[in-house]
């Protein structure tokens, strides 16, 4: 801090927000004895200055200076004049000015009589203006197809700051658990300091979804607010084709259009890498985590192909023989027989609820309407909550609430109405079992069956 000639006191400026205007009040001080011509300052800390003036006599000419002007120089290249109210034996200074940048900066005031009486004093000081920080995102590295290293830049901007990055999945209406955000995991926080100085903070993640695209952004937290650096994408890398299946355990799944979401049976994960978490957390706890590639996954998984289809290619219990279907619309769990005359049926069944949005029969009701119409009843009863159709070659069995399909390789749908199950032929012969008149039906290419609900729901 500099100090005026004159005095020996000087004045302290600090701890301004970037951005702001700030107003500078210097304080009225009483100096008793200044040089002819000098002007005196005494200050105080904060975002007030202070200052005094004591009357100037001229020794030649004994005149008073009956007027005063100040200028302030703000240390980032630009002047303004200072406003005085006041005169001989005390006045008031006011200024604004807006940084635009953090940093610290040189001050410096002068204050000049005007009249008869000529004569001007300085005094500097710096000024520390803080604010939020800078975050700068890097280009992430995949480091396999289930991990990849982030890399970034943090200036904190003279206050204590942490940084993280989030990362996740970009979001679409179609996957299981709807719209919503893109960031779901985010890295353990990190300290960067207080300084003014560019800090690299890095960081890793594991348990990624294999051949999949990300998203990744730096955030950078300090009092005065939070950054978010440039969004980056990456996409994981793709792992090896998947080996044989496996009779009863595990079959092969592959994408062929859409969006298809699978989630592993309790206890079980999709692969080496714990996909299972990233996709619990990716899916809000419900474990779904997206079909990016071919992969094996153990049966009792539930697929959501409500908007996508895949191919499942299983085992037959023949040696080096498989069987493959092509699914699509419905949200189903995956079985396979193990042994007995039905062994090497691949069986997909329905399922209601299994998230918020999901096929559910509670979506029949009349929303508790006693006196619906009858139209809004044929309507409401007619109505379809979902509708898988395959394509197969070999054993498959598909199963509604009220009804299940059997094939040896052909064409066909089944779907849950809140009325019923309905399975339609497409091509070749399909066998209907009806859970509720407990009876078997041959139907063939072009026809379709119903099986009743036990009860309508009104």
């Amino acid at each position: 801090m500099s100090v005026d000639n004159a005095t020996g006191i000087g004045w302290t400026f600090s701890g301004l927000a970037i951005g702001a205007s700030q107003t500078f009040s210097f304080e009225t001080v009483i100096v008793d004895t200044v040089p002819t011509g000098g002007i005196s300052f005494n200050g105080s800390t904060g975002n007030a200055i202070g200052g005094t003036v004591a009357t100037i006599t001229d020794p030649n000419t004994s005149a008073t200076a009956s007027a005063y002007s100040a200028t302030i120089n703000w240390g980032d290249g630009t002047t303004s004049a200072g406003t005085i109210t006041g005169g001989n034996g005390g006045f008031n200074v006011a200024g604004n000015h807006t940084y635009t940048t953090a940093g610290t900066y040189p001050i410096a005031v002068t204050i000049t009589s005007v009249g008869t009486s000529q004569g001007s004093s300085t005094v500097t000081d710096s000024a520390t203006i803080m604010a939020a920080p800078s975050a700068i995102t890097g280009a992430p590295v995949v480091t396999g197809p289930n991990g990849a290293a982030f890399s970034g830049t943090v200036n904190p901007d003279g206050l204590a700051t942490s940084a993280y990055f989030q990362y996740g999945i970009p979001r679409n209406a179609q996957g299981p658990e709807g719209a919503g955000p893109t960031f779901t995991q985010f890295t353990p926080t990190q300290t960067v300091g207080s300084d003014f100085s560019n800090h690299t903070i890095s960081a890793s993640a594991a348990g990624l979804v294999p051949h999949e695209v990300y998203e990744v952004q730096l955030v950078a937290i300090n009092s005065a607010g939070t950054s978010y650096g440039p969004v980056q994408t990456f996409t994981t890398a793709q792992n090896a084709a998947p080996p044989p299946p496996v009779l009863g355990k595990q079959v092969n799944v592959q994408l062929v259009s859409g969006y298809v979401w699978i989630k592993p049976p309790p206890g079980k994960t999709l692969g080496p890498a714990g996909d299972r978490a990233a996709g619990a957390a990716l899916s809000k706890g419900q474990g779904f985590v997206p079909l990016t590639e071919a992969r094996q996954i153990p049966t009792g998984s539930e697929v959501d192909a409500l908007h996508g289809s895949l191919k499942i290619v299983t085992a037959t219990g023949h040696v080096g023989k498989t069987q493959n279907a092509t699914i699509s619309g419905g949200l189903f769990k995956l079985a396979q027989i193990r042994t007995g005359i039905s062994k090497g049926v691949t069986s997909f069944a329905l399922q209601e609820g299994a998230f918020q949005g999901a096929p559910s029969y509670a979506t029949c009701k009349a929303n508790g309407k006693k006196a619906a119409d009858q139209a809004t009843i044929a309507a409401l009863s007619s109505k379809t909550l979902q509708l898988l159709k395959a394509s197969a070659h070999g054993k498959f069995k598909t199963t509604g609430r009220y009804s299940s399909a059997t094939v040896r390789g052909t064409i066909w749908t089944i779907a849950d109405r809140c009325d019923g199950t309905v399975v339609h032929a497409i091509r070749d012969t399909v066998l209907v079992q009806d859970f509720v008149r407990h009876i078997t039906v041959i139907l063939h290419a072009g026809h379709s069956y119903l099986a009743r609900a036990v009860a309508s729901h009104k």
